[in-house]
């Protein structure tokens, strides 16, 4: 296999990676053929460094191009025919500055280049290829590059220390740049992180900057990703994600911490995004913890995300994310877990505390399929919710003391609940209810309790408990639950 790289900063990344798929019989004497948009190898054909042209004979190739975001742009098949040079650019839109058309290419001009093996062709060289252990280390002397890994990685070829891998970029100089993990993987990465300033994970703190495509497999045997300070933010793959972006993405393995933990990020916020990634591992801090990210803030999305691991903390944990807080357009959007949670308050199968100052914020088509366990405001879906929950359902038995819902423990204040339900039994002692434990004004219509049991004190079907003072408000109707409920062992 034989690689082609252009780079153009004003333009497009041009990744081809040819593949002849017939063979074909040399004769004695054949010349390699001369290098014009790629190596062009064989006998019998015409070639001319004016023109940019030779005759393929027989044979298959296939272009992959990446635009300047090292984005996949497309995909194109070149057979057997002739090449022009300067019409290939015309017709693909090609970075010119390289070539002058029906001109010849100067190979001499470049480095790396090896007529038997991969071909690095660079216009502007602000693109770094990724193989090893090494290479990735070094990535925190240039913070602001544009990076893509060519390979899988392991790390125990550089990792040979209890501290583990030491995150690229911290809180006084984070990384800005672009890596793309073109759809490969970082195998065991594990970090025992001590330093105060340090957010923990393959990346400690990205700002305004974009992570595609890479999965990162954990080292549970050297301890997984753990830091050590109780206000550092701890994620699989970055711990601190300020106007970023994480797509495409996967972590396995175990995240541990204090406050701010996730298995895919800490901290997620100011207009940051996760989206179509996912977490196997179990996850485990105090307080602000998710299968996800233990915290969003001021705009932060998490988007068709996943997260398969148990959560375990004390205040503020979700299946997702421990807390969605303040002012932004804060959003979970087809998203779910399947693990348990357990913690102590503000427990939620997808997020402990959903509040904020935005009625923007919302819960749209996500679930929850675990055990939901803890002692105050506990629920299938929300621990404690300011704000919409829509189109979302929790199946998992959901067990506390206080404020225990199918669906909310606690229904506060602008609170709007619409089209979902809950299925498992829900148990506590004090206001417990097939979708939320108490309702405190706020909306709450067209949902579902199918529980097949609640138990508790001021247990019932649907509301554990209305709130009433003398502000009044709120909107309560068309809410409805299944004739067989029990209610403390009794159908009525």
């Amino acid at each position: 296999m034989q690689n082609l790289q252009i780079v153009d900063e004003a333009n497009a990344l041009f990744l081809g990676k040819f593949k002849k798929f017939s063979s074909l019989f040399l004769s004695l004497g054949c010349l390699l053929g001369f290098l014009l948009i790629f190596i062009l190898a064989g006998c019998g054909g015409e070639s001319s460094s004016n023109s940019g042209t030779r005759d393929h004979s027989t044979g298959e190739y296939t272009i992959n191009f990446y635009d300047s975001n090292l984005d996949f742009n497309q995909s194109i098949v070149i057979l057997s025919e002739e090449i022009d040079l300067a019409q290939l650019i015309t017709d693909y839109d090609l970075p010119t500055p390289l070539y002058e058309a029906n001109s010849s290419i100067d190979i001499s001009t470049y480095t790396n280049y090896s007529i038997t093996g991969n071909v690095n062709f660079y216009g502007i060289p602000n693109v770094q290829e990724i193989q090893t252990g090494v290479e990735l280390n070094n990535i925190r002397n240039n913070l602001s590059g544009k990076y893509i890994l060519l390979d899988d990685i392991a790390l125990n070829e550089i990792l040979n220390t209890a501290a583990g891998w030491t995150p690229i970029g911290d809180i006084t100089n984070g990384f800005t740049g672009i890596f793309n993990g073109n759809n490969h993987k970082i195998i065991g990465l594990y970090a025992n992180v001590y330093s105060y300033s340090t957010h923990v994970g393959l990346f400690g703190h990205i700002s305004k900057a974009q992570i595609k495509n890479l999965g990162v497999e954990i080292d549970n045997l050297n301890g997984g990703v753990k830091g050590q300070q109780l206000q550092q933010n701890v994620g699989g793959i970055a711990g601190f994600v300020n106007g970023s972006s994480i797509t495409n993405s996967y972590t396995t393995g175990d995240v541990s911490g204090g406050n701010g933990v996730g298995g895919i990020a800490g901290y997620i916020g100011y207009n940051s995004n996760i989206t179509n990634s996912y977490s196997t591992g179990n996850i485990k801090g105090v307080d602000l913890v998710g299968g996800i990210a233990g915290m969003i803030y001021s705009g932060g999305n998490i988007i068709n995300s996943h997260s398969y691991g148990n959560i375990s903390g004390t205040r503020q944990v979700g299946g997702i994310v421990g807390q969605t807080a303040n002012y932004g357009s804060n959003n979970i959007i087809n998203s779910h877990s399947t693990g348990n949670v357990k913690g102590t308050y503000y427990i939620g199968g997808i997020t402990g505390s959903f509040d904020g100052g935005n009625s923007n914020i919302s819960i749209i088509n996500s679930y929850s399929t675990g055990n939901i366990s803890g002692d105050q405001w506990v629920g299938g879906i929300a621990g404690l919710t300011f704000r919409r929950i829509t189109n979302s359902y929790s199946t998992g038995d959901i067990n506390g003391t206080y404020y225990i819902g199918g669906v909310v423990g606690y229904s506060s204040p602008n609170s709007n609940i619409t089209n979902s339900y809950s299925t498992g039994n829900v148990n506590g002692d004090t206001y417990v209810g097939g979708i939320t434990g108490e309702f405190y004004r706020g909306t709450m219509q067209h949902n579902v309790a199918i529980n097949q049991a609640i138990n508790g004190n001021n247990a019932n079907r649907i509301v554990g408990n209305i709130h009433v003072d003398n502000i009044g408000g709120g909107t309560l109707s068309d809410n409805i639950a299944l004739d067989s409920m029990l209610v403390n062992g009794s159908d009525i």
